[in-house]
């Protein structure tokens, strides 16, 4: 166990924290996708639940095998991750995170545990020339001394845009139109914060989500933090870096990169109006630093 997830250990010890965590989760604020509302694919949806729990199965039998101060390590992250999706949907809905027209959305455990995307971005059309578009977030919960985990993603991200097959939800519910379908073709990103921060992160808006009350009102409020601008500018890094791999002249990859320019068009304009030069960037964060090294190892392959 690294000393940076023994210090996450102590901090969960920390009542507040604790407390934090758990009222945020068993509070419902953002909840998963529900599989089992897909009433039109209810043949398929035990099979997949199925297959969904035995990963989940797989999971808990190799924490078994850890030492117990391991073992404690590994759930605090998986409760700090659950709660920081929670937290970072109510930002992208009520604060406008992501944009006046774009919801983030938890996926269900089967997109979470199989497809690896723990969340959606949809952007609702202007108009009705327009199209909906959405983009797969992955969040990686790291430390600095170890980020084999969030390494796995972007390795797995960078392949589905290598090879054309992007990231898929199968179970997806859109809140604009409230329509429940399959999309697939998503671009797919990942976006991380090492454990101390998340919990600090977390802490800072967990009162504002058990507020009912004043959420509406404090969420308008939420824009120009520090972590939105990270969490802004480690996804457009991310997209800037698959188009320069890819090929304009290439058919099969004109549509992505056209999907990728209509997503730098939607979120560039937010991280240009919030970040003022004096707020946290890339170069500052360790974890975020991670990002810009593997998008570079790829570019130089």
């Amino acid at each position: 166990m690294t000393s940076r997830e023994e210090n996450i250990s102590e901090m969960m010890q920390e009542a507040n924290t604790a407390i934090n965590l758990n009222k945020i989760i068993k509070n419902g604020a953002c909840p998963r996708i529900n599989e089992y509302a897909f009433a039109d694919q209810s043949d398929e949806i035990k099979d997949d639940m199925s297959r969904a729990r035995e990963v989940e199965k797989e999971i808990l039998e190799k924490r078994k095998n850890k030492r117990a101060k391991e073992k404690e390590a590994k759930k605090n992250i998986e409760l700090i991750s659950q709660a920081m999706e929670m937290v970072l949907a109510w930002c992208g809905e009520t604060g406008g995170w992501f944009g006046k027209n774009a919801a983030a959305i938890r996926t269900g455990k089967y997109d979470q545990l199989i497809n690896g995307v723990d969340l959606v971005i949809e952007f609702a059309p202007n108009n009705e020339e327009e199209e909906s578009r959405c983009l797969a977030l992955s969040i990686a919960i790291t430390a600095v001394e170890n980020t084999a985990g969030l390494d796995e993603i972007m390795e797995k991200n960078l392949e589905k845009i290598k090879t054309g097959k992007l990231a898929q939800v199968k179970y997806f519910e859109s809140p604009a139109t409230g329509e429940k379908r399959q999309i697939e073709n998503v671009i797919p990103v990942a976006i991380a914060l090492d454990g101390e921060r998340a919990i600090e992160f977390i802490n800072k808006y967990s009162q504002k989500i058990l507020n009912k009350k004043a959420a509406a009102e404090d969420g308008k409020q939420v824009g120009a933090d520090p972590i939105q601008i990270m969490f802004l500018e480690q996804i457009l890094a991310q997209l800037k870096a698959y188009l320069e791999e890819m090929d304009e002249e290439n058919s099969k990859e004109a549509g992505i990169i056209s999907e990728i320019n209509k997503l730098q068009e939607l979120l560039q304009p937010i991280l240009d109006e919030i970040n003022t030069g004096e707020q946290s960037n890339l170069e500052e964060d360790e974890i975020s630093k991670r990002i810009l090294k593997n998008l570079d190892k790829w570019l130089q392959r």
